[in-house]
């Protein structure tokens, strides 16, 4: 989990990353990652990255979002 929650700050200083965390509906189920990627390959490859994926502790499934409302007002990506 330290090389998990390392690789992922990492992605967070180079702005991939947005948001992270454990999801507390029964403890150790799933977490949430929120991404800055251009596409799902490339989401893809920011998970496999990931040294808990890597080693098959961990596995990940990807949702795209089209972002409509932001925090900053409306995007129209």
């Amino acid at each position: 989990m330290r090389a998990h929650f390392s690789y992922w700050k990492g992605r967070m200083e180079q702005r991939r990353l947005i948001l992270a965390g454990p999801v507390p509906i029964e403890p150790g189920t799933f977490g949430i990652l929120i991404v800055r990627a251009n596409g799902v390959e490339e989401a893809e490859e920011l998970l496999k990255g990931d040294p808990a994926v890597s080693s098959g502790t961990m596995a990940f499934e990807i949702y795209p979002l089209r972002l409509a409302l932001y925090e900053a007002g409306q995007y129209d990506a």
